[in-house]
């Protein structure tokens, strides 16, 4: 199956479940929001109006874009996505709904003011990440911001058994987003370093002995750990879906050749176990 397929298939049945289960630190909190539209007046500079693309479907930040004096444009390979999340942005039939690659598009050249990623770099394969970066890199004016959060492992990382995690998460007062915060961290857990990769597969088989038949087994020695594993498997189904990260300055280096960090600045709103970072990064010249 081509790269693109196999990164882009496991979304298309998402949509239905957003609302309910889709989250923060998954999707852009209020403080995100704020960051991403604080950033984008600045890709403006002192213009009257300006373009932006959005790489994806996200809906909350079309939604902020639309109370900017923005252009927006949406790029994604499955416009199956974008056209189910559009129910989720009142404003959508403002954007301009672009099917096609974030590696490798037809778009013009030096057009956006501001491309604006969530999560973007993770869902692209590793051996695409220097075309991708030329790609984004090319549709930037040469004033342009490419902002976007990113994942990536904590300094100090070191792989835990799953049973603590589960048990400090459980700990807490339930929520749905408690529920997306304990599997950032869980994500995070199953980095592979060669091929710096996590995995929803690798969740799941951390999480083995907490089940049997498709049921919770380990309930009754931590309460409220069910209901948190539960919210995640709804979410998620059985997907083995792949995401790529790294260290800081792994990706620092990586982009070297393409863009310069400005700066990084984190949402206060949620629990990333200290993973997300918004990055504001400018083209080199």
């Amino acid at each position: 199956m081509p790269a693109k397929e196999t990164f882009a298939t496991p979304w298309k049945d998402l949509a239905n479940r957003w609302e309910a289960y889709y989250t923060p630190p998954g999707r852009p909190s209020p403080e995100d929001c704020q960051l991403y539209a604080k950033y984008v007046r600045r890709a403006l500079g002192k213009k009257k109006s300006g373009r932006a693309l959005v790489l994806g479907a996200t809906p909350e930040i079309r939604n902020l874009l639309h109370k900017l004096p923005v252009e927006v444009t949406s790029l994604d390979i499955n416009l199956e996505m974008i056209l189910a999340m559009n129910r989720f942005v009142p404003q959508c039939e403002k954007d301009i709904l672009v099917r096609g690659s974030w590696v490798d598009n037809p778009l013009k050249s030096g057009y956006f003011d501001a491309v604006i990623g969530d999560y973007s770099w993770s869902n692209v394969p590793r051996r695409q990440w220097t075309q991708f970066n030329e790609t984004v890199a090319r549709l930037l004016t040469p004033a342009g911001l490419y902002v976007h959060r990113v994942h990536l492992v904590p300094d100090g990382w070191q792989r835990e058994s799953a049973l603590p995690i589960v048990q400090d998460y459980a700990s807490r007062p339930y929520s749905r987003q408690l529920a997306f915060e304990l599997f950032f961290k869980l994500l995070t857990n199953t980095y592979n370093k060669r091929d710096r990769s996590v995995s929803m597969r690798r969740i799941w088989d951390d999480l083995a002995s907490f089940w049997r038949a498709g049921k919770f087994v380990r309930g009754a020695s931590i309460p409220g750990a069910g209901r948190l594993l539960a919210d995640l498997h709804k979410f998620w189904g059985t997907t083995d879906k792949t995401w790529q990260i790294g260290y800081k300055s792994d990706l620092l280096a990586d982009i070297g050749p393409y863009f310069q960090l400005g700066e990084s600045v984190k949402a206060n709103d949620y629990d990333d176990a200290g993973c997300v970072e918004m990055w504001i990064c400018r083209k080199r010249p």
